[in-house]
């Protein structure tokens, strides 16, 4: 995506990247956890998608 000009590099550390051709009309969103590890040695976070019930 970044070689393809669609995504450019918005912080190095913690690397992060900004899509430059969505737009908010296009895009599609999900339900999502923010999900923190207290047990880890590092403070780590996850993202977990809620799935609905089938």
């Amino acid at each position: 995506m970044l070689k393809q000009g669609r995504a450019k590099v918005f912080r190095r550390y913690p690397f992060t990247i900004i899509l430059k051709d969505l737009e908010v009309g296009n895009c599609t969103t999900h339900n999502h956890q923010l999900k923190i590890d207290p047990g880890a040695k590092t403070q780590t976070l996850a993202t977990r998608r809620k799935m609905r019930p089938p």
